[in-house]
């Protein structure tokens, strides 16, 4: 009898780490059904990973060998727009063939639909009957979670997410430079980019505030600044002179893979309310500091040591 299949078949068009919520989560679900689980969606950023393959010939071809290299010669946006064009119509055969196969879940709701083993669903429990003889079931859509499962499976995901290791030297390279002078790294994300003006600037975060932030947590928690280290990741440029007298570094890779696997290395985030800061502090185990315009509730934080969804955050939807 064959293993049943699940892949994820469409997102939500969000990045990386938007992405890797869904992916994991699903994944999870996948180790506690012993199914075997694939993501086509996932050509943007599959051939980062050591262990993520798509298993099927159109997608490994066309995208994970073929647009590397045309985002080689084309700016990312362009490459984006027609690899997202070219997949968008894979999509559409794929649901026109497999309609009866796919667990659709809209996003509007913004209410997360979880998987087993935190629990199942209605309509995950009757698609997956319906289907079950089925070899394959498609996901369609971003907000498939998966908390206990995260748990559960969590060295086993860990490893599955894997970057390979032309992706890894320079953040192992940077932090243990640091780990060598200071007796603490602290990964201070500030996302710029679209933040700045998406649904009006409110998630924004800019640097002077994120230096009274810092301040607080240094007296808060009795930091020793002369043996902290402050490292910044930004998808956009960062005005260091706002941190005088800070210890301050700078990511030294791209604002992606890189910067995600360094920020995980760190032993506390803080940082603004993103997906990308909190799938650093899942994947590393390690405590994420939500930064906000109004006041830090820090006595929330006096007990978290490792990771813990932050029950502030309105982008990852735990």
């Amino acid at each position: 009898m064959n293993k049943k299949k699940v892949i994820i078949l469409q997102h939500n068009g969000g990045q990386l780490a938007n992405q890797l919520w869904n992916f994991a989560s699903v994944y999870a679900y996948c180790l506690e059904k012993g199914y075997e689980c694939r993501n086509y969606s996932f050509f943007e950023y599959g051939y980062y990973f050591e262990n993520i393959t798509p298993d099927n010939f159109f997608i490994d071809v066309l995208f994970f060998k073929t647009f590397p290299i045309v985002k080689s010669i084309f700016s990312f946006k362009v490459a984006r727009k027609i690899e997202r064009i070219m997949y968008g119509l894979y999509v559409k055969l794929i649901t026109a063939l497999h309609g009866g196969a796919v667990i659709y879940y809209s996003d509007d709701s913004e209410r997360p639909y979880y998987l087993p083993p935190t629990r199942a669903s209605e309509e995950d429990l009757k698609m997956v009957e319906t289907n079950a003889g089925a070899t394959t079931i498609y996901f369609y859509g971003w907000l498939f979670r998966n908390p206990a499962g995260l748990e559960k499976y969590r060295e086993g995901i860990v490893e599955y997410f894997k970057p390979r290791e032309r992706y890894l030297s320079d953040a192992r390279q940077q932090m243990k430079k640091l780990r060598n002078m200071y007796d603490r790294v602290i990964g201070v994300h500030i996302r710029k980019g679209d933040y700045q003006h998406w649904n009006g600037g409110a998630f924004f975060i800019g640097e002077n505030r994120f230096r009274k932030i810092i301040d607080e947590y240094i007296l808060r928690f009795s930091i020793i600044p002369e043996k902290t280290a402050f490292l910044f990741f930004s998808d956009g440029t960062i005005d260091v002179s706002e941190f005088n007298g800070l210890h301050v570094f700078l990511s030294n890779n791209h604002y992606d893979i890189g910067d995600l696997y360094e920020l995980s290395l760190c032993d506390l985030i803080i940082g603004t309310d993103s997906t990308f800061g909190a799938f650093a502090s899942w994947y590393g185990d390690i405590p994420f500091i939500l930064a906000t315009n109004s006041e830090i509730a820090w006595d929330y934080y006096n007990d978290k040591k490792t990771y813990f969804e932050n029950k502030f955050s309105k982008m990852v939807h735990y």
